[in-house]
């Protein structure tokens, strides 16, 4: 899950359930499990997501080419750019879109070198 900035329900389903195998259905669960069990890892932002703590996204972001086939980390990235681009246009919806496509970029240039 370190292919994205902000976790929220609707991210698990639209953007991580496919690539990663996890039951769309299950994804408030997810989210409360999330916000339970990795609390050391992750903050509430005031929207309500979750984030990584920013000290540790420096180390997860690090690990990012080693985290996964590089299919998966691009088919992560291209869903994230779809759902974002597809949100009401807001600062934060638009700087997500606009993350996703710089990771997009980065993730083809340096992960499958």
């Amino acid at each position: 899950m370190a292919n994205v900035h902000r976790f929220t329900a609707k991210v698990i389903q639209k953007v991580l359930a496919a690539p990663s195998g996890i039951d769309p259905n299950r994804a408030g669960d997810l989210m409360s499990l999330l916000a339970k069990e990795v609390a050391p890892l992750v903050v509430p932002a005031p929207d309500g997501s979750l984030q990584h703590r920013p000290e540790l996204r420096r180390l997860i972001m690090k690990d990012l080419g080693r985290g996964g086939p590089a299919n998966t980390v691009r088919e992560i990235q291209d869903r994230a750019v779809s759902y974002y681009s597809a949100e009401p246009a807001r600062p934060s919806t638009r700087a997500e879109e606009i993350y996703h496509l710089l990771m997009r970029l980065f993730t083809l240039t340096f992960v499958t070198i």
